[in-house]
């Protein structure tokens, strides 16, 4: 039994159906703008009928450009990934670029530096790194022609990149200020795991915020994962250490969830008897009646603004080393009163 062999769609099928040059077929597969409308909705319709697909590889090489961008990413648990992912795509669709994932096993700068030649045979126009790591130079240095925006708490990373902040101390700030402006003596805190960077950086932020307004600085507690029931296990701790406590900062809004429930168990009301503030502002999306006060990040607007940043980068080498901060908001639900 003999088998047919599809014949290969080539530039030159698609000129003769659409009755045009295959420069003017090049063009339209390369995006140019030398390219009357009406001629290249006749060549994409012809491309469509005979299912052509652009070589992509073979552009690349002929250009030097891939219209790909790198994202680099950490997959743990993580509530602003979906955000910075949908603020990136639509940025990149909007500028004809698509997106390569490259997830992140344990550390960022062992994935940089084992897999080097992997992402060197990618031929990105750019990357956008995602993690919390610290990275290193030397993890780097063999990508350093390829200009790289980093986001996440990290404190440590190449200065040849450029970096969205999310000035995560300013979280800390924003929810000591509003809870001692309330008349509150200090404010407890529970942190989240404090193997990630942005927990030890809000724990730093909250003290120092603490000592500024002259504020006794208690012991913190630190929540062993980023869930409701970690988050009701450390309140608990928290309320046998400090039972008299008004106010409370948890790292974000799961264990914030959890906190609620520990002090509603004690007979504690929460605004009448302890207000309590989380991080991210998601905790509406999932329960009815949300009262929990918040301080929110907006990471579409981030994933944008990397995308951006990378381009500039792109376009001039001296834009390297650039910062883009994400200013945080308190969001008001009801979970903080004054001292009564």
């Amino acid at each position: 039994m003999s088998g047919s062999v599809k014949k290969t769609v080539s530039i030159i099928d698609v000129a003769k159906l659409a009755g045009v040059s295959q420069q003017t077929v090049s063009r339209v597969a390369n995006g140019s703008d030398l390219v009357k409308e009406t001629t290249r909705r006749k060549v994409r319709a012809a491309m469509k009928e005979l299912g052509y697909t652009p070589n992509l590889q073979a552009r690349a090489l002929r250009v030097g450009r891939s219209k790909m961008i790198g994202m680099i990413v950490k997959f743990y648990r993580n509530n602003d990934l979906a955000d910075v992912l949908e603020g990136v795509s639509r940025q990149v669709s909007k500028l004809g670029y698509g997106i390569m994932m490259i997830p992140v096993d344990n550390d960022a700068s062992e994935t940089l530096s084992g897999n080097a030649r992997y992402i060197l045979s990618l031929n990105l126009d750019g990357m956008i790194v995602f993690s919390d790591d610290d990275i290193s130079d030397e993890s780097a240095e063999e990508l350093s022609h390829i200009p790289t925006v980093v986001m996440g708490a990290l404190t440590r990373f190449p200065a040849w990149w450029s970096y969205v902040d999310m000035l995560e101390g300013r979280i800390s700030e924003l929810v000591v200020d509003h809870l001692l402006s309330l008349g509150h003596r200090t404010v407890c805190h529970i942190a989240g795991p404090l193997s990630f960077p942005a927990s030890a950086r809000r724990v730093e932020a909250w003290r120092a915020a603490l000592e500024r307004h002259g504020a006794p600085v208690p012991q913190y507690v630190e929540s062993e994962d980023w869930t409701p029931d970690e988050g009701y296990r450390a309140a608990v701790r928290l309320l046998d250490m400090y039972p008299d406590c008004t106010a409370v900062f948890a790292s974000d809004d799961a264990i914030a969830s959890g906190a609620m429930k520990a002090c509603r168990e004690r007979g504690l009301e929460i605004s009448r008897d302890v207000s309590i503030v989380g991080v991210d502002d998601v905790l509406g999306y999932f329960v009815p009646d949300n009262v929990l006060t918040s301080v929110r990040r907006d990471f579409v607007a981030a994933g944008s603004g990397a995308v951006r940043l990378l381009l500039s980068m792109m376009k001039d080498a001296d834009k390297r080393g650039s910062r883009l901060e994400v200013v945080p908001e308190l969001v008001m639900h009801g979970s903080t009163a004054k001292y009564r």
